[in-house]
């Protein structure tokens, strides 16, 4: 039943979404900005939709046991440019990564670390001020071995009294983001499960009103170079 509501839900949103983007470039061609930027604006807001069904269906999957880990030799890259291109296309220029490390692979589920991934950019895509950077930052220590992503943004972070239970389940604050968005407590609690199921954590590692970076971390052993 989860797979059928995958294809027959996000199927009709992405083909929209497809034709959204045609339609923005035809637009934009033509010279007609203010139009094309109106397309920009639904597209995202589409994407935004788009991420809450799958966040649905992944804690659907994720509380029901259906998400147990399948650990394999994973292309670090490949996770990487598949969360990004996740994202909506408007979007993904804010993105940036910076590499301080030579692994090229991991031992990791690739399709939990990716539906982490694509979480947390996600939301610092979301709760930082418009055409604001975004920086993916990928490193690794040798004792203990551990790799990690950091996800970091400038957006004005998290309310204090949201830190303690940021990664639970429901767990509700309004964001300093646009407009005072409010989250719908699914995000980051997926972010933690995905990583718990293969061994790994999810990790404030600053909160600031300069902006706030959450780490994913994994166990490197088994990686290669």
């Amino acid at each position: 039943m989860l797979d059928m509501m995958a294809h027959e839900v996000r199927q009709p949103l992405n083909n929209a979404s497809a034709a959204l983007q045609s339609a923005t470039a035809l637009l934009a061609a033509r010279g007609e900005i203010e139009a094309s930027e109106q397309l920009r604006r639904t597209q995202a807001v589409l994407g935004t939709v788009l991420n809450d069904v799958s966040n649905t269906l992944a804690a659907i999957m994720l509380l029901a046991g259906a998400g147990d880990a399948e650990l394999a030799d994973t292309d670090l890259e490949m996770v990487v440019q598949i969360a990004i291109g996740e994202m909506p296309t408007v979007e993904r220029g804010r993105i940036g990564v910076q590499r301080r490390t030579s692994l090229r692979t991991v031992w990791v589920d690739p399709a939990l670390t990716r539906l982490a991934l694509r979480n947390l950019l996600a939301n610092a895509l979301a709760f930082s001020p418009p055409d604001a950077p975004v920086l993916l930052v990928l490193s690794d220590v040798e004792e203990p071995a551990a790799w990690f992503i950091d996800v970091i943004d400038r957006g004005p972070g998290f309310a204090a009294e949201l830190l303690p239970r940021l990664f639970q389940r429901g767990a509700r604050g309004t964001h300093g983001g646009p407009a005072g968005r409010s989250s719908h407590g699914l995000g980051l609690f997926i972010v933690r499960r995905a990583m718990e199921l293969q061994g790994g954590q999810a990790l404030p590692l600053a909160n600031s009103a300069s902006g706030s970076t959450l780490r994913l971390q994994v166990n490197a052993s088994g990686a290669a170079d």
